[in-house]
């Protein structure tokens, strides 16, 4: 036996209800989450005598607008040959009431075409009011559209004006150096030996080679030392080159401690340098033959020859040789690097300083920019406090300085 419910059918008189229902076509379909809304707006145009709505309610022509996130939505009366009823059901009632449904046509209108639209009509106001001002204008009027008109900058041709500019950008970018270029570039304009940054102990950072030409490390003569057996007869053969108290003290050291030839021809070289070094003070240009005679080297010897052509400037004028700044720097970072690897890569820069008659911040600098530590060592008994330059991996270099400002 099946239940029956009892339901009011009845028709609506649309009195009480002048505005709706409607049935609306063509409106768009909305995504997971979205909500559209729509309101209603009475027109002032009648409807037309043609359409099928009853006449007697006197309702004016209705539009409906709503819009999406992406859409605006315009639906308009839409005159058919049809007529179509809704139904609307009151479950509170039990009735239900069927009404006449004009049908609103939808038209979707994107929004992102919304700001063309008032951009070309804001030109094209804009293009009236000039056309009006100069022809029913004042002359105050007219001066100022003509101002306006002197300074407005045509977009369109600027447009090949930035194509330009940035081809050009990106032109230039392209041969811009790279961080790590530029940094590469800047350790190029030290004084310093060619290094190795890749190093994992500091025996490997400065090769001896790049110290010494091996051309020349096998020329040096030091056949003499050999025979040395103390240290009154190691300080007649120096007094022969008249050499420092720091050189004779790393010969001796090599001979008692029976370190090879190899290493006292690096003591015996360092002394070269050092000497070199000491003919800065002269004003007079350097010939080979002076070198030669102040290093105490033989007329073939290829040493003076090598040492002037690396540390010296040449002038072809004079066909001699002089110092520079920059080649003095680059003579004293040579004989700091030797000096590291007579000394186990950690030196007293005091001793240097005084064996050279240096100040111990010029040598401590030199010592900073081959990427040694200097630190001052503890004070003794026996001597006060002295600076030590120690090369230590990770290598690292002190920044360039920046130019001051003017």
């Amino acid at each position: 036996m099946s239940n029956k419910i009892k339901v009011n059918l009845w028709a609506a008189d649309g009195k009480d209800t002048p505005l709706g229902p409607f049935l609306a076509t063509n409106v768009p379909s909305l995504g997971a989450g979205e909500i559209a809304s729509f309101h209603l707006h009475e027109s002032n145009g009648p409807i037309s005598s043609s359409s099928t709505v009853d006449r007697s309610t006197k309702r004016r022509r209705v539009v409906v607008a709503g819009e999406t996130k992406l859409l605006d939505c315009v639906g308009t009366e839409e005159d058919t040959n049809c007529r179509y009823v809704v139904g609307i059901y009151d479950t509170s009632k039990m009735s239900l009431s069927l009404a006449e449904a004009p049908v609103l046509n939808m038209v979707s209108i994107p929004k992102s075409l919304r700001s063309v639209e008032s951009k070309i009509v804001g030109v094209k106001n804009s293009s009236s009011w000039t056309e009006m001002g100069q022809t029913f204008g004042t002359k105050k009027r007219k001066q100022l559209i003509k101002s306006q008109e002197k300074n407005q900058v045509d977009v369109s041709a600027l447009k090949d004006v930035v194509d330009t500019l940035k081809d050009t950008i990106d032109e230039r970018a392209t041969h811009m150096p790279s961080k790590e270029a530029v940094a590469v570039e800047s350790m190029d304009g030290r004084p310093i030996p060619k290094y190795n940054s890749d190093a994992t102990d500091p025996s490997s950072v400065y090769h001896i080679d790049d110290i010494i030409p091996p051309i020349e490390f096998r020329s040096i003569p030091i056949k003499p030392f050999l025979k040395v057996k103390n240290k009154d007869e190691l300080r007649s053969e120096f007094s022969k080159i008249k050499a420092s108290e720091y050189v004779i003290h790393l010969m001796f050291r090599a001979i008692q401690e029976h370190k090879g030839a190899d290493e006292m021809r690096k003591v015996l070289y360092l002394s070269y340098m050092m000497r070199l070094f000491a003919m800065r003070k002269g004003t007079k240009p350097i010939g080979t033959d002076s070198v030669r005679k102040v290093l105490f080297l033989s007329e073939d010897s290829t040493i003076s020859q090598g040492l002037a052509d690396r540390f010296l400037v040449y002038h072809e004028e004079s066909e001699r040789y002089k110092f520079t700044k920059l080649s003095e720097s680059k003579l004293l970072a040579h004989i700091g690097a030797l000096a590291l690897h007579l000394e186990n890569f950690s030196v007293d820069v005091d001793t240097i300083a005084n064996d050279m008659k240096l100040p111990v911040k010029t040598l401590s600098d030199i010592f900073r920019e081959l990427g040694c530590r200097v630190e001052q060592n503890k004070k003794t008994e026996d001597s006060g406090t002295h600076k030590v330059a120690s090369l230590v991996i990770p290598l690292e270099f002190p920044k360039p300085n920046k130019p001051k400002r003017k």
